[in-house]
């Protein structure tokens, strides 16, 4: 059975309607949760993507974003974290120009030629954040048991209208020679590179064996 995965943050209620009426079979976790890998059998290792300056994305034209993170450690993936707001809080500025946001998680596999390969995860994993987050996010993967590969593009697909909106994901504003992200308008479009955003600031928990 397909489920739709839902993560609330603090600042999102239980009992939201606009969450409980997504799907009949939903499943609910918080940010902060215990994993299956909290154990004395696993070590978490952690890959944080940071460079010297950041900058806001609002994607208003683009419906995905990724970013290709290698080098990760063998093992089992555990969790992902993404940042909003951090650089320009819109909300307590022009608090009409920002609304509620809509997420779905991506993580692909990555072809030869370093293009988006198959999607490693069928599940829709929706992130929902009310307009006044800032900060991080993150979205616990653990329960999927997916094996950790050495390279993966990871992101996020905005969820409906686009529009004028000043809720931003955080990205490196350095780092175009070594980092790799990619852009489409659509699902059935084609991937371009995203010269506004070299990375998408995220960090990445791996579970390892000891």
């Amino acid at each position: 059975m397909k489920y739709i995965l839902i993560f609330i943050i603090m600042a999102v209620a239980v009992g939201n309607a606009q969450v409980s009426d997504i799907v009949k079979d939903t499943i609910r976790l918080d940010e902060l949760v215990i994993t299956k890998y909290s154990s004395s059998n696993y070590r978490i290792r952690d890959i944080a993507r940071r460079g010297k300056c950041y900058a806001p994305d609002n994607l208003s034209d683009a419906s995905e974003i990724i970013s290709l993170v290698d080098n990760l450690p063998a093992g089992e993936l555990n969790s992902i974290r993404f940042y909003f707001n951090e650089m320009f809080d819109a909300y307590k500025r022009l608090p009409q120009n920002v609304t509620d946001r809509d997420f779905e998680l991506l993580l692909y596999r990555v072809n030869d030629n370093n293009t988006p390969g198959e999607r490693l995860v069928h599940e829709t994993m929706l992130l929902r954040l009310k307009k006044s987050h800032t900060g991080g996010v993150v979205i616990n993967i653990s329960a999927l048991g997916i094996k950790s590969p050495d390279r993966l593009f990871i992101g996020l697909r905005l969820l409906g209208e686009r529009g004028k909106n000043d809720f931003y994901v955080d990205c490196l504003c350095n780092g175009y020679d070594k980092y790799l992200t990619l852009f489409r308008d659509s699902a059935s479009k084609d991937w371009n590179r995203r010269w506004a955003c070299a990375a998408l600031k995220i960090d990445v928990s791996v579970a390892v064996k000891k």
